[in-house]
């Protein structure tokens, strides 16, 4: 299954997904794990470009034949925060670890 099955509501381009048709290709590797099988299929894939703005706002996942870091350095550049990169200032846990 890939993330995007998991999407309630998916966008149009969706249908147009590549991945779809490849659920046995892991597009949620671990750190480390080959991400190039996956990347090759986005390759061919008409809904990249979407599927890659969409990806901006995932932590996780190749969205778009983009990799997590690749994500990052791009929503960065182009000043998206995520928000799972956003602090809670009322979070003590995280200041006691400080």
């Amino acid at each position: 299954m890939s993330g995007l099955d998991a999407m309630h509501d998916p966008p149009a381009w969706h249908a147009l997904a590549a991945c779809l048709d490849h659920p046995d290709v892991d597009w949620f590797p671990h750190r480390g794990e080959s991400t190039s099988e996956a990347k090759a299929i986005c390759l061919t894939c008409p809904a990249r470009r979407p599927c890659r703005d969409a990806g901006l706002y995932e932590k996780h996942g190749i969205w778009g034949g983009l990799s997590e870091r690749e994500r990052r350095r791009r929503s960065k550049a182009l000043g998206i925060t995520l928000i799972d990169d956003i602090t809670d200032p009322t979070d003590h846990h995280e200041q006691e670890a400080s």
